[in-house]
């Protein structure tokens, strides 16, 4: 059976004590006036419902075949088959949130029909949380992704529990949920590269993660490119272009490291006709400016600040090389200027 019907088919039998087409639906017009019963299912208006309280559906979910064929089904039966579960907010800015069902509850508000749902009872958000899991487990609609942002949320909401527990309380296996997590764990910059987080596969998580431990700088500042180009591109292109950005800035920085370095023998610095220091560049490639000025504390600190604000607005900037220059002051013996 196709997805969206069986998303729209399938009955939450845990809240509802007789199938849904025999369920007597109560029409709260203005639901915060009502005190609907829990368990019972009722017509709401879907832009009374908020959205999850945790990670929500990406956008990519919202423009497949699946989700219009649900659409088609909503605006065919003049609502959801299957009711969403929601929970009472009345001292939120709405008067419900959904707990599980964002699919559905979007799919009623694109097709401007009212949203069946069912009340659920009291419980923490934890439990919110985990019965989304389950929900979206069960009809397979999350991607490994979408999985592992849940996972986290659920982690850090059941902190201390480890990974093998939750684990163990979503019926899931050790390694589905690590693996999960690992890649939720990803930089959304790069998530945002690929044309949906569907089309990241294991292998992909596993040499995006090398690559990243090997030059993040590369692999953000190449995606930080794509993004901005509007280059969206699927799944093995998206590897092949940050993993060849990690490439190419190691051979630049190989080219550069067989140049070959040539000291520079120290040079005065010269203040109104005196000496007052000297600068070189040593064989390390280091460029060290050496001054021999008796100042206070405060003085030398003034000094540093003027000279450092003078680089970064001119030759660093230039050079785009703040975090690879290395600047060294040199602490002297200082000697009195005449």
């Amino acid at each position: 059976m196709p997805h969206a019907a069986y998303e729209n088919a399938h009955a939450d039998d845990e809240f509802l004590d007789q199938p849904c087409s025999t369920q007597v639906d109560i029409d709260i017009g203005i639901p915060d006036v009502v005190s609907p019963v829990t368990g019972s299912t009722i017509l709401l208006d879907p832009h009374q419902i908020a959205p999850p309280a945790g990670p929500r559906r990406h956008a990519s979910s919202f423009d497949t075949e699946a989700f219009h064929e649900l659409c088609t089904l909503v605006k065919h039966d003049g609502g959801n088959a299957v009711p969403i579960l929601v929970r009472a907010t009345p001292t939120a800015s709405l008067p419900f949130q959904v707990i599980r069902g964002e699919l559905r509850l979007r799919a009623c508000v694109l097709e401007a029909v009212k949203v069946r749902a069912v009340i659920a009872p009291d419980g923490t958000d934890a439990d919110d949380c985990l019965e989304s899991i389950r929900d979206n487990m069960a009809q397979s609609t999350l991607s490994t992704y979408e999985l592992g942002q849940r996972l986290v949320h659920a982690l850090e909401m059941l902190r201390p529990i480890t990974q093998t527990e939750l684990a163990v309380r979503l019926g899931l296996s050790a390694f589905k949920v690590s693996r999960a997590v690992s890649m939720a764990q990803l930089p959304a910059v790069v998530v945002s590269v690929f044309t949906s987080p569907s089309d990241i596969q294991n292998q992909d998580c596993l040499t995006l993660k090398k690559a990243l431990k090997e030059d993040a700088d590369a692999v953000l500042l190449k995606a930080a490119d794509l993004i901005e180009k509007k280059e969206r591109l699927k799944g093995p292109e998206v590897v092949r272009c940050l993993t060849a950005a990690v490439a190419a800035q190691k051979n630049t920085e190989q080219a550069s490291t067989k140049v070959a370095i040539v000291p520079r023998p120290p040079k005065a610095i010269m203040l109104f006709g005196a000496k007052v220091g000297q600068y070189q560049r040593t064989k390390e490639n280091v460029f060290q400016i050496e001054l021999q000025i008796s100042m206070s504390a405060a003085e030398e600190e003034i000094a540093v600040g003027s000279l450092l604000k003078h680089l970064e607005s001119g030759v660093l900037k230039a050079l785009k090389m703040k975090n690879k220059m290395k600047t060294v002051l040199t602490a002297v013996e200082p000697m009195a200027v005449s």
